[in-house]
């Protein structure tokens, strides 16, 4: 998938698969339950290419949900990939221009 376009991923996805960039990634920003199993839903994202686990940094400490997401110094996060983000930015053009 690398030497494929943001545009020609978001293409190649399902409409359930779209649903991990828009509707799920949402919930997990706003700490919102999944209405799928977590571990099942970061693996797809990881094994896509799309998320990956980084450490915490002073900008995610500062979130309003840190607290509630389980952020805390010294521990592990998701974080889009620059892939993930890129397909995440088309897929919410695509919904704007609907």
């Amino acid at each position: 998938m690398t030497d494929q376009t943001a545009e020609q991923v978001a293409d190649s996805l399902s409409e359930a698969q779209r649903l991990d960039f828009t509707e799920y990634w949402d919930a997990i920003c706003d700490a919102d339950p999944l209405p799928c199993d977590y571990d099942e839903y970061v693996e797809r994202m990881e094994v896509g290419g799309f998320a990956e686990l980084v450490p915490v940094d002073d900008e995610a400490l500062e979130s309003a949900f840190a607290w509630e997401r389980g952020i805390e110094p010294g521990g592990m996060m998701w974080q889009l990939t620059p892939l993930g983000l890129a397909v995440r930015k088309v897929l919410i053009e695509r919904e704007g221009k609907e």
